[in-house]
């Protein structure tokens, strides 16, 4: 009873995933292959209040600073990648506040870098404000300005490396029985989709598929995995094991046979192909094996005549 329950569960309630255009659930886990499909987060900052330098009675402000991630994170293999420089990529949030006079101006200058395995950021606060100063009967605004520095640190992630241009290998089968165009690529190992296309028809398999994460600051990444998924053949394009196949056709229009791939940060199209052609006759291949199977069974008739003649 309990494994008809289990077949059943998984015959209505898991659906099959043959391919898929950008992100998709399952039973409420999202996956997609590319980070451009992943919802955007600043993610929640530590609050950590640091004061401006100072006797304490005479702190004019306070501020905080916070590194919460990195736009366009991946994890694959346990580790965390970026597509470009981290600095750029870094997610940095602030807050400041004055705590004396009234504020007249503040001028933030944020600046972010890489010191060793570490990101750095680097907020640098001028604040300019009145405070009033009364001397007997008469009050005046005097004014002030300070400046204060306060910086955050994270350990970098990884570049991913980029996307290099494979190569295509394919052979033409010219013959009468059984025409087709075989298509074989050599890819690099960073890629998560292959694309092939080819009049109005498009073939997808996908070799990496990501599921989508938050980190505990609230930061969204896909967390890569290898896998092996196609979009259902079409009438001009056949998946056959590794290679996809262009059926009845020994000369296909090449001008309309494109082939892109994918990693989690570009796609590009390959334009590296080589072409071999193979021509074979299947009437002269099948005609030697149908003559000796012929012969064999005429030199079976006649010795079994000259033996019936002689018993």
């Amino acid at each position: 009873m309990n494994y008809l329950f289990l077949f059943l569960f998984f015959l209505f309630f898991i659906p099959s995933v043959s391919g898929y255009d950008g992100i998709f659930s399952i039973l409420d886990e999202k996956y997609a292959d590319t980070v451009l499909d992943l919802p955007y987060s600043e993610g929640s900052p530590d609050i950590s209040w640091q004061y401006s330098p100072g006797n304490i009675d005479y702190r004019w402000g306070k501020a905080w600073l916070d590194i919460t991630g990195f736009e366009g994170l991946i994890k694959f293999n346990s580790s965390f990648y970026v597509n470009d420089s981290p600095a750029d990529r870094a997610i940095v949030q602030y807050g400041y506040k004055g705590l004396r006079g009234t504020t007249v101006s503040w001028t933030p200058v944020l600046r972010t870098y890489q010191s060793g395995e570490n990101i750095i950021a680097e907020l640098t606060l001028k604040r300019s404000w009145t405070e009033m100063f009364c001397n007997g009967d008469s009050c005046y605004p005097v004014s002030h300005s300070g400046t204060m520095t306060i910086s955050d640190s994270e350990l970098i992630p990884l570049i991913y490396p980029s996307l290099q241009g494979g190569s295509v290998n394919v052979t033409e089968y010219n013959n009468s029985f059984n025409p087709k165009t075989v298509i074989s690529l050599n890819c690099p190992g960073n890629v998560s989709r292959i694309t092939y296309r080819y009049d109005d028809n498009s073939l997808t398999n996908t070799v990496m598929i990501g599921h989508v994460e938050q980190t505990n600051k609230g930061i969204y990444y896909l967390n890569f995995t290898q896998t092996n998924i196609w979009t259902d053949n079409t009438d001009s394009l056949k998946r056959f094991n590794t290679w996809v196949v262009i059926p009845n056709s020994s000369s296909p229009d090449y001008a309309n046979l494109s082939i892109e791939i994918s990693n989690p940060y570009n796609t590009i199209v390959v334009n590296n192909f080589s072409h071999q052609r193979i021509t074979y006759n299947p009437e002269s291949t099948f005609s030697n094996p149908l003559l000796m199977f012929v012969s064999m069974l005429l030199t079976f008739f006649i010795s079994s005549i000259i033996i019936i003649r002689r018993i």
